[in-house]
């Protein structure tokens, strides 16, 4: 009974033994699955960030183009704008002259007539 009872622990540390060999190659074998997969999701992300790094510094190059773009937009309307006042104010200045002249020619030329007629009207009497 002894010798059976002795037996039967040799056999259930063997089988002890086994599982547990089992169990550690399991592990070992999640283990190394789990640093690889780590490291992948790690070099994933990282090119991740290096593409979004990319990809922000173009946004921000192609921001301060447009923003370059639109001062010179601007400058070059402010520099239209400038020109058309010069512009209109010579027409502006050239009209009223040309006015002045006109009213200064009317004026001469009803005085000449209120002139005329007046020494029609003394000639008259």
């Amino acid at each position: 009974k002894q010798h059976r009872l002795q037996k039967i622990k040799d056999e259930h540390t063997l089988k002890l033994s086994e599982i547990k060999r089992q169990i550690k190659e399991l592990l070992f074998a999640n283990q190394d699955e789990l640093s690889e997969t780590t490291t992948q999701s790690l070099v994933e992300y990282q090119t991740l960030v290096n593409q979004q790094e990319e990809e922000i510094e173009l946004l921000i190059e192609e921001g301060r183009e447009l923003s370059d773009k639109i001062r010179e937009v601007n400058l070059g309307h402010l520099e239209l704008k400038n020109s058309l006042e010069a512009k209109f104010r010579e027409e502006v200045a050239e009209l009223r002259e040309e006015m002045s002249c006109r009213t200064a020619n009317r004026a001469a030329y009803w005085d000449r007539r209120n002139k005329i007629m007046r020494e029609e009207e003394e000639e008259r009497l």
